[in-house]
Formats: structure tokens, C-alpha cells, sequence
């Protein structure tokens, strides 16, 4: 069950957005921008739905805080609000939201519209997941709606995977301490960015990079394994053939006996 932080000032809205959410999600609550971002970097959430006008600190510069914070600039951002006016809404997009709903508005229509934001979400994992390879092996970030911190956090990722790719001693608490966040952010940054575990993610690289080995036919089975830091052959081996539907002498081409 994806965690929502509904920031709204207005009791009544805030209880009203609540109840029309609270069966498919688990929701969080805080009464303004500056309890939105704080409420935001304690618990992570999935999904944020903010007013925009609120005392102490309005929506817009919650969102603004909230985008350039390494923690929290993955989070999707719905910004609601009683303006009509284009310029208030590209202003707000601007800043990053992810889309900006004008009050009152329909509640199929609300459900849906945050319903659709989060498989997009999901679909742009599967889409960073599935270009972390080009050219040279390097990771290309592809999508816009990606910020340069998140950019800058997987880069640092997949170097520390590259480097370590044959260090099968290599902890995922280790590269959290390397890239300097705490294990707890770095398994939400992973999993917000990927849709992965760390461990998941680490493992996908790592077949990845031995489908590439095995395609050269010019190593062993045994040697590309090692070469990935994946000691245990059997386990590599179950691995590669659940991602690849393929045993690693299969996918080279060559008979098993």
C-alpha cells in the first residue's frame, strides 16, 4: 500500500481528502508547507497532495524545498488550488509538480488522476531500469522529469556497482556509506528511482553485465560469474535463467550435458 502526505491547512478539506483515500492508501497529515516538508523528510512518502495557498509556508515553496532535497525530490507532487489561471499553474510546474488540480473538482476524477500518477511512476522505473546501459556501459539518465539530483544520485550508484563488479564482499551499507546517506535513504532512493530493492537492483546490474560477457562467447560460464562477484554458481545460474529464460550456456549457445 503506497503512503500519501495530504498538506493542507483547511481542517474540513484536509479530513475530506483523507476519507476519500484512506481505503486504498496510507495516509499522513500535516497543516502546512512547513510541516509538509518535515512530515515529508521523516517518513518518505510515495506521494504528496498539497494546497498551494497555506500559512508559514505556501505549496509552492514546500515543493521547492522538497525538489532540491536529495531525500525527497523523487516524491511525486499534486498541487491543488482554487487559482485558475495558467500562469499559476505553470509557475507551479515549474517548480517540478506533477500535476495541479483546480478546486473544486470531481472525486472520480481526483482518485483517478493520483491513481494514473503513481502507475506513471512506476512505468518511468521500469523505463530508468531498462536504459542503464548504453554505449560504453555507462548509465544515461533519459527522462525530464527526473531531477538533477536524482541524476547525480544513481550516477554515483552505478559507479560504485561498476567499480565494485567483481567484489563479491561488497555490501549494499557499504556503497550507502560511500555515496554518504544512510542505509534507510538509500534503500527509498533506490526503490523510489528503480522500483528495486538495492539488492535487486545490485543483482540486475550484475546479470546484466554477464549477459554481455556471455554474448562475447569468449569467456566461460565460470569466469563470467566470477567477473560479476556472483561466487555461488548455482545461484547465478538461477538467477540469469528467472531473468533471461535461459541457463548462462544456453544463452551463449551451447548444449548443457
Amino acid at each position: 500500500m503506497a503512503n500519501i502526505l495530504i498538506v493542507e491547512d483547511d481542517n474540513q478539506l484536509r479530513l475530506f481528502l483523507k476519507t476519500i483515500l484512506e481505503n486504498d492508501y496510507r495516509i499522513f497529515e500535516a497543516v502546512d508547507g512547513e510541516a509538509g516538508f518535515n512530515k515529508a523528510m521523516e517518513v518518505i512518502p510515495d506521494f504528496i497532495v498539497s494546497d498551494v495557498m497555506m500559512p508559514r509556508m505556501d505549496g509552492l515553496q514546500m515543493l521547492q524545498q522538497l525538489k532540491t532535497a536529495i531525500n525527497t525530490s523523487h516524491i511525486p507532487v499534486v498541487l491543488l488550488t482554487a487559482k485558475a489561471a495558467i500562469e499559476n499553474k505553470l509557475e507551479g510546474l515549474e517548480y517540478g509538480a506533477d500535476d495541479y488540480i483546480t478546486k473544486p473538482f470531481s472525486v472520480p476524477y481526483f482518485r483517478a488522476r493520483i491513481q494514473n500518477l503513481l502507475k506513471q511512476r512506476e512505468q518511468l522505473q521500469r523505463l530508468y531500469c531498462s536504459k542503464l546501459f548504453e554505449g560504453q556501459n555507462t548509465f544515461v539518465p533519459q527522462q525530464p522529469q527526473i531531477s538533477s539530483h536524482d541524476e547525480h544520485f544513481m550516477q554515483r550508484v552505478m559507479q560504485e556497482i561498476e567499480r565494485n563488479m567483481d567484489n563479491s564482499n561488497y555490501s549494499i551499507d557499504a556503497m550507502a556509506t560511500t555515496i554518504g546517506v544512510s542505509n534507510t535513504l538509500f534503500l527509498q532512493k533506490v526503490k523510489g528511482l528503480t522500483g528495486f530493492t538495492p539488492v535487486e537492483f545490485v543483482r540486475d546490474i550484475k546479470l546484466q553485465r554477464a549477459a554481455q560477457l556471455l554474448s562475447t562467447r569468449q569467456l566461460s560460464v565460470k569466469e563470467v560469474t566470477y567477473m560479476v562477484g556472483m561466487t555461488d554458481a548455482k545461484y547465478f545460474r538461477d538467477c540469469f535463467r528467472k531473468k533471461y529464460g535461459k541457463t548462462p550456456s544456453e544463452y551463449m549457445g551451447v548444449k548443457e550435458l
